[in-house]
């Protein structure tokens, strides 16, 4: 099955969204395997810090943060102290419980401290890298 996996995508060479609940160990296992080289976004991210930069060190993976994110105040201090960071992070708003992209764009700059205007043009420069 990985096989057939990795030759889709190797081939295709388009972006990967990668939806992970409690398996990460197994995706990064998949990964040192692979080595896949395609954007891969793990959408729908609520894990904590330590996970973050686990998955950040091993991986090229970008992390889909919903609004759920303001559970986990150690990664947004983290990411709020390491503006480098950002590059390594999308938003998305696909949660049962706020649906609102434009509040998440204002709450997320919020709490990383940054100009709403910054951070509307870093994740647009995501979405020009990894769909363009």
């Amino acid at each position: 099955m990985l096989r057939q996996w990795r030759f889709a995508y190797l081939h295709l060479q388009k972006p990967l969204t990668v939806h992970c609940v409690k398996a990460f160990s197994e995706l990064l296992n998949s990964y040192k395997k692979i080595r896949w080289n395609v954007p891969t976004v793990i959408h729908y991210f609520r894990g904590n810090l330590p996970l973050a930069q686990q998955l950040w060190e091993h991986t090229d993976f970008i992390l889909s943060l919903p609004p759920a994110v303001f559970t986990q105040k150690a990664l947004l201090e983290h990411l709020r102290g390491n503006h480098a960071l950002l590059d390594r992070i999308v938003l998305e708003t696909d949660d049962p419980d706020s649906g609102d992209i434009e509040q998440h764009y204002y709450n997320m700059a919020a709490a990383l401290d940054i100009e709403l205007a910054d951070l509307q043009k870093i994740m647009f420069e995501h979405y020009l890298r990894l769909y363009n």
